[in-house]
């Protein structure tokens, strides 16, 4: 893996986990989203959206290629949702283990829904 590459997968779990501590606040108001298979993919929408706002947002304010690369383009679409998914799982049960309240973000799912959602939109703007 290229450095920028580590630096931004490692940016995204970083803002995740930012809005990990944001939604967990609000427990209460997101209790209902975690309640029924319904409720979690509604989640799961949301966190799409504003993971592909803020790849639309990166887009356009670092509209460069962080690997030059052409044959790496499109990484970002499986890898990304696949190592934050997975590090948003363990800081969910971290958080779990510990008795705090998380919310549908710190599960693989909403994780990986997040990093998708921020990869897609990155990658429609600069690809």
């Amino acid at each position: 893996m290229d450095p920028l590459e580590i630096v931004w997968l490692l940016l995204e779990i970083v803002l995740e986990g930012v809005g990990e501590l944001i939604f967990g606040g609000c427990s209460e108001l997101f209790d209902s989203l975690d309640a029924s298979t319904q409720s979690a993919l509604l989640a799961a929408l949301a966190y799409f959206i504003v993971g592909a706002a803020i790849g639309l947002f990166s887009g356009i304010a670092l509209p460069d290629r962080l690997l030059p690369r052409p044959r790496t383009a499109g990484f970002s679409l499986i890898g990304g949702p696949l190592v934050s998914g997975c590090a948003m799982h363990a800081w969910g049960s971290f958080r779990r283990e510990g008795g705090h309240d998380t919310s549908s973000l710190a599960t693989f799912w909403g994780g990986a829904a997040f990093a998708l959602g921020a990869a897609l939109g990155r990658f429609v703007l600069v690809a």
